[in-house]
Order: C-alpha cells, then sequence, then structure tokens
C-alpha cells in the first residue's frame, strides 16, 4: 500500500568514542588476567642469584649441593679471615698473633658449583701470601672443603658475614673475592635452602675501584723532623736520599702504571710526612686499600763491609717479591748483592730478623695488618699504629736497598745506570705480578 508518510529507518553508527576505550579496558583487564596467572606458575627473581642463573635456579643448584654433599659432611668452624697481597687465609680460631692455628698445614678445596669440575686445591703453610691466590682464581661460587685427619670437613661460620677483597688490576680488571657465611643469602620468603652459614667464595670480575691502589711506593726520607722540616735521609756528596728516592719512585710508578696497575707515591717532595701514625704513609696505603707496599732506599755506612743491594721481607711471608726484584736488578743492571748471606735466599733476599715473633723491620711489620703484629709491638708502635692491629686487609711490605752511596762502587753504578735500575726496578715487580711478560 502507499503510506504518504513513511519514513525509511536509518541504520545506527557505531560511537567510536565509547567502544574504542571499551575495547582497550577489555584487552587490559586479560592481560592483567592472564599475567597474574603467569605470575603465580612463574618463579618470580627476587633473591640471590650465581654463575649467570636466576634466583630460582640458584636456589635449586644450592639445595641439590646440600642434599648431595653438604648435608653428608661433618664442619669445621672458621672465625677469622683476611688477606696478604692478594691471597686469602682463613682461620678456624679467632686470629691471636703467635698463636698457631689448626688450618696451618691443612688442605684446602674449592669446588666451583658454576663449573664442578673446577676444583683447586692448596696447602696451608707458614707464609701469608701462599695460601687462596685471589688473582688466579676464574670466575665462579666455590664451596670450602677442608681435609682433616683424612676426613674432608665443610666449614662453616658462627657469625653472619659477607666480606669482599680485590686483587691488583690485570688486564684492565681485578677479582671482586666475596666471602658468604649467610644462611638465608639464598631463601625467599619462608623457603630456606641452607641450614647453616657456610663459607662460600665468590669470585667476580670486575672494573677496579677508583678509591684503591694497588702498590705504595715509599721513597725513603722526607718524614717530619723536630723543627718541622724535611728530613733528607742518608747523604753523601752529590746524592740527597730523599730527593733520589722520590724522582725513582715517580719513574717506577710511570711504568707500571703503563701497565694498567694503580700505583701511589706515599709522599711528594714537598711536604714532609712520617712513615708511621694516623695521617702517615701506611696509614693512608691502608685506607686506600693497597696491596703491596714497597720502600726504597739509599744507604750510607763507615763500614767497608757495608756495600751493595738488598731486599727484605717478613718471616710471616715468602721471598717472591724481593727474589723477583733482585733477580731483575741483576739481569739488567751492574748493580751487585750485599757481602752478607742468610744460607736461605739468593745473594742479596734476605728474611728480616725476627724479635719474640714480630719483624724486626718496622715497615715491613707494620704493613701487614693484624696477620704480621701491626701495632702490637711496644708501647710506642701501639700508639702509633694501634688503628692497624685489626686490619684484614694486610699488605705484603718489602723494603728494597739499592746499595750504599759510600761504596765507590755502588756510587759509580747509580750515578751511572739509574734509568736501568728503575726499569729492572720495575720489571721485577712485573714478573712477580705476572703482568706484561711471559710468566
Amino acid at each position: 500500500m502507499y503510506r504518504p508518510n513513511y519514513v525509511p529507518k536509518q541504520k545506527k553508527k557505531l560511537n567510536y568514542k565509547v567502544v574504542v576505550p571499551l575495547v582497550v579496558l577489555f584487552a587490559l583487564g586479560m592481560y592483567i588476567i592472564v599475567a597474574t596467572l603467569i605470575k603465580n606458575e612463574t618463579p618470580q627473581e627476587t633473591g640471590y642469584a650465581i654463575c649467570g642463573l636466576n634466583d630460582y635456579d640458584s636456589r635449586k643448584l644450592l639445595e641439590k649441593r646440600q642434599e648431595e654433599v653438604l648435608k653428608n659432611m661433618e664442619t669445621l668452624p672458621m672465625n677469622d679471615y683476611g688477606v696478604y697481597g692478594e691471597s686469602l687465609t682463613l682461620y678456624q680460631n679467632a686470629f691471636s698473633f703467635n698463636t698457631a692455628d689448626p688450618m696451618i698445614g691443612r688442605t684446602v678445596t674449592l669446588t666451583n658449583l658454576c663449573k664442578p669440575q673446577e676444583q683447586f686445591t692448596f696447602l696451608f703453610g707458614s707464609n701469608l701470601d701462599m695460601r687462596i691466590p685471589l688473582d688466579t682464581l676464574p670466575e665462579g661460587f666455590y664451596d670450602v672443603d677442608v681435609l682433616a685427619d683424612l676426613k674432608h670437613y665443610a666449614l662453616v661460620s658462627d657469625a653472619t658475614l659477607t666480606d669482599t677483597f680485590s686483587t691488583v688490576v690485570r688486564d684492565g680488571l681485578v677479582n671482586n673475592a666475596t666471602i658468604h657465611a649467610t644462611q638465608d643469602l639464598f631463601d625467599i620468603g619462608e623457603e630456606k635452602v641452607l641450614n647453616k652459614n657456610y663459607v662460600f667464595l665468590e669470585v667476580k670480575s670486575a672494573q677496579p675501584a677508583e678509591e684503591e691502589y694497588d702498590i705504595v711506593l715509599d721513597p725513603a726520607g722526607g718524614s717530619i723532623q723536630y723543627n718541622g722540616t724535611s728530613d733528607p735521609g742518608n747523604t753523601y756528596g752529590e746524592f740527597i736520599e730523599r730527593d733520589e728516592m722520590y724522582t725513582a719512585a715517580v719513574e717506577i710508578k710511570s711504568i707500571l702504571e703503563s701497565h694498567g696497575l694503580r700505583v701511589l707515591i706515599a709522599r711528594d717532595n714537598i711536604t714532609p710526612v712520617n712513615v708511621f701514625g694516623a695521617g702517615g704513609r701506611i696509614y693512608d696505603a691502608y685506607n686506600f686499600k693497597a696491596k703491596y707496599y714497597i720502600q726504597l732506599q739509599l744507604g750510607t755506612s763507615g763500614s767497608s763491609m757495608d756495600r751493595g743491594m738488598m731486599s727484605l721481607f717478613s718471616n710471616h711471608a715468602s721471598n717472591r717479591l724481593s727474589t723477583s726484584i733482585v733477580n731483575s736488578l741483576l739481569r739488567s743492571t751492574s748493580l751487585q748483592t750485599t757481602p752478607y748471606d742468610d744460607g736461605d735466599n739468593i745473594n742479596g733476599v734476605f728474611r728480616t730478623s725476627s724479635l719474640s715473633g714480630f719483624d724486626y723491620n718496622d715497615v715491613v711489620r707494620e704493613t701487614g695488618g693484624k696477620f704480621t703484629g701491626s701495632g702490637l709491638l711496644d708501647e710506642d708502635f701501639s700508639e702509633l699504629q694501634g688503628f692497624a692491629k685489626d686490619f684484614r686487609n694486610g699488605m705484603y711490605g718489602i723494603t728494597l736497598l739499592y746499595g750504599y752511596l759510600t761504596d765507590g762502587d755502588d756510587y759509580h753504578v747509580w750515578s751511572t745506570e739509574k734509568d736501568k735500575i728503575i726499569e729492572a726496578t720495575a720489571q721485577g715487580i712485573l714478573d712477580q705480578l705476572n703482568i706484561g711478560g711471559e710468566n
């Protein structure tokens, strides 16, 4: 039929201003739901991680180690620890100077949990610098096994601790070695992994810290005299020990730094500063966490027997650094060694005399921290160096005497071969540190 008032219905248009937000809200809601479900099914990384794993897999690795190895081992306590140079030492008892610890003479094995086939075994002898060499350990997370009385023990600590030590710079990096003895290190919430403060050693390569130094060179002379002026040290003819040793230290520093080492000269040649005491040279070296301390000297004497070079090292350490430097000087210069001989080392290398177990040489003794009895010898050093008597960062300290200016031959060699002597000294240090050579 014909309807004169008929109007065709119009199709409704979508209101995009309403629909689009609704679609977005729906998608966002679905995303939140799915993400929540995934979160509930996937372990979250909120704990400690090792070996390049996430925290969940790290925890499983430690659970497996405890189940298969640690729970079946008896334990020994670790009550002290520290470093001397780049060597880590562990003690069963709290360290007491001149008291033999049960760990001495035992064999310590480190097993890298990141690569269980990597095991490193060390015999703990009397030399502080020949225990666990932190500079040679590959990156990893190591547990500690001690062989005592033909039986293997896991090392544990009563105290919870985390402490980090670093090596010198090699190829632009240091080894940061962290001792962990933290039972809950891998725990997440109520999920427990370890049942004791087992001792682990974690080693990581890292960029060197700007506030630390590797080596301190201490040029003799330049201490504060009674009237406030700078002590010239030994003098003879045109030579002043203070100036000669400072110049030598500057040039040795330059060579060592060209190989990436961080080197501090313990004084400048303007303002006098004492070797010992708060604010002194050794004090600064400790604060900068130096690993090696080398004092440079030129001597004078009225005795014709006093001639030739020599290097002194601690009764509590090996002769390796002194031997390396003296050998380098003998190879590359005309310097001769002192006519004296101690019978145990190559000519020119001496273990310093011992005084009731203390190193007689003050610098060698006071740079080794608690392990060489720093700050313990008589009232003077107790007052001057008392700040270091509990330091766990011991420096491997030596003194190097280039010879006697009062001896004609020594005087001539120092006058004519100073550059060679400086280069040979630096090379001896590099050789011992296994830097820039084939050693």
